[in-house]
């Protein structure tokens, strides 16, 4: 930080993307905050695939460099509204920026019309972020901040499971992923005795998903068909795949969006009385995913297998993007 963190005026170091697609490690200056602000020294940021994904992404060559990374946990370092004490650690809850409240719907324009007018929302891959004070939680005292980090993804998946209505009993799981591990625990968090089958051609990925009790599909799944079949894989063609898959009357949980088009024909979902489910946001689940990994961190710390530092990543994240980690992958800005 080059200026007083008092004043919240300054540079910090930051992942930057250019346009060529490169990450290198640079200066980010910072806004002064407002009084509704706070300057959060952060601790760890999550790497989401959505943030891999955009070093192959064609369609950012035209943007300039930015900072990213929205799942982060830190340290109060200045607030000058006084509503959060220095030294607080603090869970960044982005989608009260992002994804709306309650009152509104969960998805709707609010995010690239924030990003314009306010381009302060969460950056954590820094050192140090300004964050709005209304997008911050407390964390308890004693829950692990790398733990924590895991909040907003685990509140996603909380939000997406809720919806299913009917005690699944067998599901099948597209995808073992950061977020189709979670998917995974919060379905037999909810539905204890459900038996999950698991397609991950990711050998490190299969192996984390048996650990945790999965079982790992390792033939042909063409003559079985399952109650719920969640899609959390995102390849091309996955949900049609997972449609193919559910059982009469199931339904298909998709949790993987892609630009790409999915071939569905409307026949097959009325005459095998299938139900499609999409979900992204949440709401009140924000608290609750981040009670339960404050209750049961032994249950989500395996989840996350790397930790990279801020001046590490560039090449370490290009080579993630290439080869996946087998789960969460998370950036620690500092080396102390």
């Amino acid at each position: 930080m080059s200026a007083s963190l008092g004043d919240g005026v300054g540079a910090t170091d930051a992942l930057l993307l250019g346009g060529n697609l490169q990450l290198r490690l640079g200066s980010y200056k910072l806004p002064p905050p407002t009084a509704d602000d706070a300057v959060v020294r952060v601790e760890w940021t999550g790497v989401t695939e959505g943030d891999l994904r955009m070093l192959q992404a064609a369609v950012l060559d035209s943007l300039p460099a930015t900072a990213s990374g929205h799942e982060l946990v830190g340290i109060v370092e200045s607030c000058p509204g006084g509503q959060l004490s220095v030294g607080t650690r603090v869970v960044v809850n982005s989608g009260k920026a992002w994804f709306g409240s309650p009152a509104r719907p969960a998805v709707d324009d609010t995010r690239a019309r924030i990003q314009r007018e306010r381009p302060i929302h969460p950056r954590g891959f820094a050192r140090y972020v300004i964050v709005a004070v209304a997008s911050l939680m407390a964390c308890p005292s004693t829950i692990e901040p790398a733990i924590a980090v895991l909040a907003q993804p685990l509140a996603t998946v909380m939000h997406a499971v809720g919806r299913i209505t009917a005690r699944p009993g067998r599901a099948l799981l597209l995808g073992y992923g950061p977020v189709g591990a979670l998917a995974h625990l919060e379905v037999v968090r909810r539905f204890p005795d459900t038996v999950v089958t698991v397609s991950e051609p990711c050998i490190a990925r299969g192996c984390l998903a048996e650990a945790h009790g999965a079982i790992r599909a390792r033939e042909s799944l063409d003559d079985e068909r399952w109650p719920l079949v969640i899609d959390a894989g995102g390849f091309p063609g996955s949900l049609t795949y997972a449609i193919s898959w559910t059982a009469h009357g199931g339904t298909v949980l998709a949790l993987a969006p892609r630009p790409e088009r999915d071939t569905i024909v409307p026949a097959e979902l009325v005459e095998r009385s299938l139900t499609i489910v999409g979900s992204s946001g949440f709401d009140e689940e924000f608290s609750q995913a981040l009670a339960i990994l404050h209750a049961d961190p032994d249950r989500y710390r395996p989840l996350i297998t790397d930790a990279v530092l801020l001046e590490e990543a560039p090449a370490r994240l290009l080579e993630f993007s290439k080869v996946p980690a087998a789960g969460r992958i998370l950036i620690r800005p500092w080396r102390e």
